[in-house]
């Protein structure tokens, strides 16, 4: 059985040297709701609406840690993988 990955799964970056996640998608979800949690943390400490094709979320307030991105589309599919900042 073959299995497909949603059309709107966006792909997601950490660029540490602007302290940025760069969200970049094919326009299949209008937006996306993104929450940002401490790995230790089930509360998200940092969270925003991006656009569907491309957008970027501002990290630069977070202290070095391990984190955990969930991504929501507005298809309701959740996309979630981890970053660090050090």
């Amino acid at each position: 059985m073959e299995h497909f990955l949603p059309a709107d799964m966006p792909e997601a970056y950490y660029d540490s040297a602007n302290q940025l996640i760069i969200i970049e998608a094919d326009g299949f979800a209008s937006y996306y709701n993104v929450d940002i949690f401490s790995v230790a943390d089930t509360t998200p400490i940092l969270w925003a609406v991006v656009n569907g094709t491309y957008d970027t979320v501002d990290v630069s307030s977070l202290p070095a840690d391990d984190y955990r991105i969930v991504i929501h589309s507005s298809n309701n599919n959740v996309f979630e993988g981890y970053f660090s900042i050090e």
